[in-house]
């Protein structure tokens, strides 16, 4: 979420919680929760407070909170960017420059070899290779990225202009099409 996005899921938690405007609520709770909800987008979070709001009895813990958001869980979040990334492969393919807009993703798909290591998978032990991304998208998200890690996968012709490759999660519990979006004047 975006610092302005953040400031909207603010003031309707501090509603959730009962808190009345002007009051401070606890940073640590406030960092807790936007945390847990950060990864799913300002409609996604909103949504959350609204279902805690109507199906809660007691305030909500930061967990039940994502649930509510619809939010999946670690696993099933590499699960379906695993997909994410074999879309990828047979749509682009080894010869382009790619960069996942997930870091997370991007950072996984580096540490299992790279790019171009990927593609070049063959499909016997394109499995083994799932099961690496799984695990590196896991370590990934535990420990966080590095810079070197987030730098654009170059393909084989070399060519640094990047083709970014969109995975969000935008409704519960169901993940957007594969977007492919070109830098303006590449065709």
């Amino acid at each position: 979420m975006t610092k302005e996005e953040k400031k909207k899921f603010t003031v309707a938690l501090l509603a959730l919680q009962g808190i009345p405007p002007g009051k401070q609520f606890d940073e640590i709770q406030l960092g807790a929760f936007c945390a847990v909800v950060d990864d799913l987008g300002l409609e996604a979070a909103l949504l959350g407070i609204r279902r805690c709001l109507v199906e809660c009895k007691f305030q909500p813990a930061p967990a039940e909170l994502r649930e509510k958001a619809g939010g999946v869980s670690p696993s099933e979040r590499a699960v379906l960017e695993w997909q994410v990334v074999q879309r990828a492969i047979g749509r682009i393919g080894s010869y382009e420059t790619v960069v996942f807009k997930n870091p997370i993703t991007h950072a996984a798909v580096q540490m299992i070899g790279g790019w171009v290591y990927l593609c070049g998978t063959s499909p016997d032990q394109l499995g083994f290779a799932r099961l690496h991304f799984l695990q590196a998208h896991e370590i990934a998200h535990n420990a966080g990225t590095t810079a070197q890690l987030l730098r654009p996968m170059i393909g084989l012709h070399g060519n640094t202009t990047p083709t970014f490759i969109e995975s969000t999660l935008t409704q519960p519990r169901s993940i957007e099409a594969v977007e492919t979006k070109r830098i303006e004047g590449k065709k």
